[in-house]
């Protein structure tokens, strides 16, 4: 059998096209690669259309700013833990669907969600506003220079280096370094 019939564009296309499906006769897919991707994206559109219209009460907007393009709008998660809710569900729109769409959800753009989920506001909606305060770095190692390379060396004779780690706020990696014997400068 070199050539097998797709069910969906009814096209006669070699079997290497066709995904393998163990539960078929033949054991592959009723469908091409090609269709059976097409398809999944159309599963995928029709169930997204189906959750924003249920959490936007009938209206494809966003919340904050209406936006009303399909294309930019998602759900949001409205106490934000949206990253370990997908970890633990996977696909949301799927596990709304799956649990009579439950609450705690709601419809925003892109920008309004990535804003609401970096800076806690949304530009649009005029609220409050975090302040924004860039992450602390820690010193480098040329940063610490001779006099803490050498208190470090003399406490690696006793202590862990994770108990000098904690003590002096110096990455374990310059510690690591120092340890190695090698200079604050070789760095």
């Amino acid at each position: 059998m070199n050539n097998k019939t797709c069910s969906r564009c009814h096209v006669a296309k070699s079997v290497a096209v066709f995904p393998k499906n163990c539960r078929m006769a033949d054991g592959l897919h009723r469908l091409c690669f090609e269709c059976s991707s097409a398809q999944s994206k159309e599963v995928r559109r029709r169930r997204k259309w189906k959750v924003l219209l249920h959490y936007g009460n009938g209206n494809l907007v966003c919340v904050c700013c209406g936006e009303d393009k399909y294309e930019f709008l998602t759900l949001d998660h409205i106490l934000g833990n949206g990253k370990s809710h997908r970890e633990n569900v996977g696909d949301v729109y799927t596990w709304a669907v799956r649990n009579n769409f439950p609450s705690g959800l709601r419809v925003l753009c892109m920008n309004c969600n990535i804003s609401f989920g970096l800076y806690g506001y949304c530009p649009h909606d005029g609220g409050s506003r975090v302040v924004f305060s860039p992450p602390v770095r820690k010193p480098a190692i040329r940063s610490i220079g001779i006099e803490k390379a050498r208190t470090i060396k003399c406490m690696l004779k006793s202590v862990s280096v994770n108990g000098i780690h904690r003590a002096i706020g110096v990455s374990r990696v310059t510690i690591q370094r120092i340890k190695q014997g090698r200079s604050w400068k070789e760095a």
